[in-house]
């Protein structure tokens, strides 16, 4: 055993020796260790103890960040693993002779970014406010953003249906030059009107073209004849799919406090005579939108303008 050299430092010696002092609580039991493992048949060299673990440390993890290549520094080393780590500061740069954050500079200059690429091809891009709009409804300054249609439902969107969208969010966000309350979309059957409806109530729920601001819609309310409920339903679906909006449907069987105190729903579709007895419960709702469906036509009403009760 005497011809044998001292092993290097290294987390395995750091482990086993912490292990022996906390099995044994004894230095001089420790100093004998290297004859215990010897008799255990644990290892067959001898190594070398340097420096005392505290508890904490080892139970960090920090000790084991790093290993020396000598044992003549490791006791230097596992003591400047055992102080504090700096917090970190913000890079600064010095430009004229002050002193600037870098991180803030690039901000600074930073573009707002729109929610889908407005320079892909075959993206639908909704008008910018003018500054007539900005001056009464972007009271915070807030900068522009461009309102992008999603284009996984742009691109099943045909000519027609893309003119009609773009009409539909002008005319809701007040954006028209005369004082109206909202839009009518009046088409023949088989025309996509439905699907128009959803681009424009799915492009409001996400998006808004003052960066910053929370959606334009939070909550909207589709009111239509009871036999459109379930087509509306599976409409939604259709373009959508359950994992991007969740539709609550207004039935004999729904219980209204589940769309009202709770936010998992955005949408509410409902029947004719079915809001007529549930206008009470529903006076406190608040909708930022409402969608009313007739024969060959939907009225859609301004964002700007939605009163309740919706009953007079």
């Amino acid at each position: 055993m005497s011809s044998l050299q001292p092993a290097r430092i290294s987390k395995y010696t750091i482990t086993f020796t912490f292990v022996l002092y906390l099995w044994f609580g004894n230095r001089d039991v420790i100093a004998q260790w290297p004859n215990l493992v010897l008799q255990l048949n644990l290892i067959s060299f001898p190594l070398e103890i340097v420096a005392k673990l505290d508890p904490e440390l080892y139970k960090s993890g920090r000790c084991f960040l790093g290993t020396s290549s000598s044992s003549s520094n490791s006791t230097a080393q596992l003591s400047a693993l055992s102080k504090p780590v700096a917090k970190f500061k913000k890079p600064v740069m010095s430009s004229g002779g002050k002193v600037m954050a870098v991180a803030a500079s690039v901000s600074a200059v930073k573009p707002p970014t729109a929610r889908h690429d407005p320079m892909m091809e075959g993206s639908l891009v909704m008008l910018r406010p003018s500054k007539t709009h900005q001056a009464k409804w972007n009271t915070g300054k807030r900068p522009l953003v461009d309102v992008v249609v999603d284009p996984l439902l742009c691109a099943h969107l045909r000519e027609h249906q893309r003119q009609g969208v773009k009409y539909l969010y002008e005319c809701v966000m007040g954006m028209k030059d005369y004082n109206g309350q909202g839009a009518i979309l009046a088409d023949e059957m088989g025309l996509g009107k439905t699907l128009q409806s959803i681009a424009l109530l799915w492009t409001l729920l996400k998006q808004n073209p003052y960066h910053g601001n929370q959606p334009v819609v939070k909550r909207a309310l589709i009111v239509c004849p009871t036999t459109l409920i379930n087509n509306w339903r599976h409409e939604f679906k259709k373009w959508l799919g359950d994992e991007r909006i969740r539709v609550f449907v207004v039935d004999s069987k729904a219980n209204l406090s589940n769309f009202l105190h709770g936010r998992i729903y955005s949408v509410m579709i409902i029947g004719y005579e079915k809001l007529r007895n549930v206008q009470e419960s529903l006076k406190d709702a608040q909708f930022d939108i409402v969608i009313w469906l007739g024969f060959n036509f939907i009225l859609f009403t301004s964002v700007l303008n939605v009163k309740m009760p919706l009953f007079y």
